[in-house]
């Protein structure tokens, strides 16, 4: 009797103890299957999120012009503005007048300096925590940005292109409009760069050609070049140099005497950067006119203005 008892006595507990095993173990199998089903789910709807992003994306609205594309909702409004040097377009949500993207570019960057070296040189480096970041391939700078209102937040990024300096600026008021913003801001890439710059070129070659026209008749009006600058009252006009750096390039105007006599100055050149590095476009009062490649032609050491000749280079064609 005893000895059953005593079997009772360890028998039951192993019972218990299998039971609350058995309970452990399949307590954590099942929270391993519900993982892993949250976690099929959570990736579901992950994919499904881009898919839907990407979707929504693809029915925006496409901008093209001035050698770059960008995407924006069609609820939302652009805005294109040219101006004397340079160009900005806006990307604004209507119902909220804080929530704006600007890509504005200007034709500052004549030594086609890296953006680095061109933000170090106009504005140095480390002031306003800057920080090199790349977005589709393009290297900019990103600069640390405060609150501009209260109700406001901004960010930005430069970069270049060429002698363009590129500023793309976006302020919000609200997270679902920076989530937009941002989608708009990744949209951003050049293309048809190529077709773009050779217009640039071709009306920068124009401008120079009226520049020579107005040279040639400033001669024969007062048998020398002593009124063909930069102030000449034609030039001014027709707004020739403002015309030439809106499309990146340099105007330079050149104006020497023979033998030292200043009175009767009577050479002149005028010439111009072009869209390729170590090109330029040049005319002067000699009849001479054509394209300037490579650094051997470079027109500056015989028509800059420090000069001591107004001639293009006689490797211009």
């Amino acid at each position: 009797m005893e000895n059953k008892i005593m079997a009772k006595r360890i028998f039951i507990p192993i019972i218990i103890g299998i039971i609350v095993i058995s309970g452990v173990i399949y307590y954590q199998q099942s929270t391993k299957i519900q993982d892993i089903r949250e976690g099929q789910s959570q990736s579901e709807q992950d994919v499904n999120g881009e898919k839907q992003n990407q979707n929504e994306i693809a029915d925006w609205k496409t901008y093209k012009n001035h050698g770059f594309r960008i995407q924006y909702p069609e609820s939302w409004e652009l805005t294109d503005f040219e101006m004397e040097r340079g160009f900005e377009i806006k990307i604004n949500n209507t119902n909220a007048p804080c929530s704006v993207l600007t890509v504005s570019a200007f034709p500052n960057n004549f030594e086609r300096l890296g953006i680095k070296e061109y933000h170090t040189k106009n504005y140095g480096w480390g002031s306003m925590y800057e920080k090199l970041v790349t977005f589709n391939g393009i290297e900019g700078v990103r600069v640390h940005t405060d609150w501009i209102s209260t109700m406001c937040q901004s960010d930005g990024i430069s970069f270049v292109e060429g002698v363009f300096v590129y500023d793309i600026d976006i302020t919000w008021s609200n997270s679902a409009d920076k989530e937009i913003l941002e989608d708009i801001f990744h949209s951003f890439n050049f293309e048809n760069l190529e077709a773009v710059n050779k217009a640039r070129d071709a009306r920068i070659i124009t401008a120079i050609s009226q520049i020579r026209t107005i040279m040639n008749q400033v001669y024969i009006v007062d048998n020398n070049y002593n009124n063909f600058n930069l102030d000449n009252e034609d030039i001014f006009r027709f707004n020739l140099v403002n015309q030439v750096i809106k499309d990146g390039g340099s105007l330079i105007i050149s104006c020497k005497p023979s033998n030292n006599n200043w009175i009767n100055i009577e050479n002149a050149c005028a010439y111009s950067n072009l869209s390729d590095d170590y090109r330029w476009y040049c005319a002067d009062s000699s009849g001479h006119a054509g394209f300037c490649e490579g650094i051997e032609n470079d027109p500056a050491p015989i028509c800059g203005l420090h000069s001591l000749r107004a001639q293009c280079p006689s490797g211009c064609e």
